[in-house]
């Protein structure tokens, strides 16, 4: 996706441009495919594809809090 104006926000959320946390372009609110040839390329672009950024935010925030939740069980030596 190539940059020609600012970001559009609607609602308080990213509509169209990049949201930086994510790390994603985002259209008409909507998360857009990455243009990465390989189809494992791990990407929160590919990972979020065609969802609404709002649910991709929730997605990611829920990713993160499994993953500091593991990481305190592995230094509690419960996994």
């Amino acid at each position: 996706m190539s940059r020609f104006d600012k970001d559009h926000y609607k609602d308080g959320e990213i509509f169209n441009g990049f949201d930086y946390d994510l790390q994603v372009w985002v259209k008409n609110g909507i998360v857009q495919i990455c243009g990465h040839l390989s189809p494992e390329c791990g990407c929160n672009q590919r990972k979020y594809a065609e969802l609404p950024v709002a649910r991709a935010r929730i997605l990611e925030a829920l990713e993160t809090k499994r993953i500091a939740e593991d990481h305190l069980k592995e230094s509690k030596g419960e996994l």
